[in-house]
């Protein structure tokens, strides 16, 4: 099944003629994003496709579209003060399950030697008997608020304390503390006081025996087409749609966005690929931006 997929995503890169370097750095746009100076967010599974900037009385916020039944979403900080960010999180089924993982990734090669040889979990504190070694978190459940058709939780993350938190819905930013680079410049912290403090989110859904997916592609445009193949998808049993191109009639910024508007009044992931007609006036960075990432692996 994964590699059928894998073969129409490469299939519909191929029909659409523009240079893959070109597409190529745009899909990475669409997976690693840098918030500020000190704080970055990565993608797997999902394609980012907006990021809104801080103000004085929210924190920034991520919109992550997913493109698979594991969406798995990064938020580092390399900071000194505290910070919060907002991630929401649509086309998510019903019943996912979500959790995550606060760790410290740590810069030098003993550290991850050490972390292989202890299987890979450890505690979520500085080893006192060895500093270099990477502390790691077991996965933890967590909950998020379903809003406007997407799931939606805030990061909070205190990278000079190794603190990590993640609650329901919309919060406000946490406040800076003074001398907050104390702990980790504190003699003996060794290469964790290099490290980023990531925060680990996984959000997925077991599959158990047979199932179903739908694949559709070359409506071209056409809104009325599309709106009935989506209220059919919804109303079975597909756990994820794949949309093999020709989305659009001309390939047109305004037209790709509304395909994408259309296409996200489904209640499962979907992955579509470009098509000749999508790519018409070699729009890559307009791809992108509507689609998610074009280069994707399930």
């Amino acid at each position: 099944m994964y590699w059928f997929l894998a073969a129409i995503a490469v299939a519909g890169l191929a029909a659409c003629g523009a240079e893959s370097a070109d597409r190529d750095t745009q899909s990475s746009s669409a997976a690693d994003v840098e918030i500020s100076s000190t704080l970055e967010v990565r993608v797997s599974g999902g394609s980012i496709i907006e990021v809104i900037g801080a103000s004085n009385s929210a924190p920034a916020r991520v919109r992550v579209r997913a493109q698979s039944l594991d969406l798995r979403i990064d938020v580092l900080s390399t900071g000194c003060e505290p910070t919060s960010l907002i991630i929401e999180a649509s086309q998510l089924p019903d019943g996912v399950e979500a959790t995550w993982r606060p760790l410290l990734d740590a810069v030098s090669a003993e550290a991850a030697a050490a972390r292989e040889a202890a299987g890979g979990v450890v505690d979520f504190l500085a080893d006192a008997e060895d500093r270099d070694r990477t502390p790691l978190s077991g996965e933890r459940a967590f909950e998020a608020e379903r809003i406007d058709r997407a799931v939606v939780w805030t990061v909070h993350a205190d990278r000079s304390r190794s603190l990590a938190s993640v609650v329901p819905g919309a919060a406000e930013p946490l406040p800076a503390l003074p001398g907050a680079c104390a702990a980790l410049d504190a003699e003996g912290v060794g290469p964790l006081g290099q490290a980023a403090l990531v925060i680990r989110h996984r959000l997925s859904q077991r599959v158990v025996g047979p199932f179903m997916f739908a694949v559709w592609g070359n409506n071209s445009g056409d809104s009325a087409l599309r709106a009935r193949l989506i209220e059919s998808v919804n109303a079975s049993e597909a756990l994820f749609a794949v949309v093999n191109g020709d989305l659009t009639l001309d390939g047109t910024r305004k037209q790709l966005r509304a395909a994408s508007a259309e296409l996200d009044a489904l209640t499962i992931p979907w992955f579509a690929t470009p098509g000749d007609k999508d790519a018409g006036s070699d729009l890559d960075a307009a791809i992108v931006e509507s689609l998610g990432a074009t280069t994707f692996a399930f």
